[in-house]
């Protein structure tokens, strides 16, 4: 068992994490009965400390990225009255403060997220109903959204990871997830605008990324 010190968080599930500086951060979701908008961060899991007051209202069910390696990007979620939302906003770590971004075309949460170079791309998710295939990505350079293709199946509470080292490069995973095909597995290709589908994940699950040189999952 860990003792924590310091200030740390209270129990909560749908809260969104990133690693930065060398830190675990932790952004909001519901506590106990309720939504909670803080911001926390640990070094080692065990010492916390309460960080700046959050520049954006209480939610749950959202996605957090680094972006320019010193900036947080907080994306969509839902509120106490179960409303998906369409805000994103960005943490400037070095200053201590909240930067509003443009919205997201579609409200959604429990989305999966990923960075590729100046763009933020978010994929699937909630919004009131079914999961959704809807992909939409933000350039932050122009700090404009665009809407790309869908994906092959709509899917939510799943994982995702963009690696490569350019536009040309960039490709997106996307595994698991909580609705009917929870073992598919699907890359999207920034260069052609395309998802296609990898070998199927082994257990289900919400996470699991396939090795994509053998393309074989694990």
């Amino acid at each position: 068992n860990v003792t924590l010190t310091g200030t740390p968080p209270s129990a909560r599930s749908g809260h969104a994490g990133v690693i930065y500086n060398a830190k675990m951060w932790v952004f909001g979701g519901q506590s106990g009965s309720g939504w909670v908008n803080d911001v926390y961060s640990s070094s080692d899991g065990a010492e916390w400390t309460k960080e700046t007051d959050a520049g954006w209202s209480k939610r749950s069910g959202h996605a957090a990225v680094v972006y320019d390696k010193t900036n947080v990007v907080l994306s969509g979620g839902w509120n106490e009255r179960f409303i998906p939302s369409t805000n994103v906003c960005m943490l400037d770590t070095i200053n201590k403060n909240w930067i509003e971004l443009p919205e997201m075309p579609t409200p959604r949460y429990e989305l999966a997220v990923g960075i590729a170079g100046s763009c933020i791309i978010a994929a699937g998710g909630f919004n009131m109903g079914d999961p959704m295939d809807t992909v939409e990505i933000l350039d932050m350079q122009t700090r404009t959204w665009r809407r790309v293709a869908k994906r092959n199946e709509k899917q939510s509470i799943h994982g995702g990871a963009v690696i490569g080292d350019s536009m040309n490069s960039f490709h997106m995973v996307v595994a698991g997830g909580d609705w009917r095909n929870n073992k598919s597995c699907e890359v999207y290709t920034f260069k052609d605008d395309s998802w296609s589908a990898l070998p199927e994940i082994k257990d289900n699950g919400w996470a699991t990324l396939p090795d994509l040189k053998s393309r074989r999952s694990f």
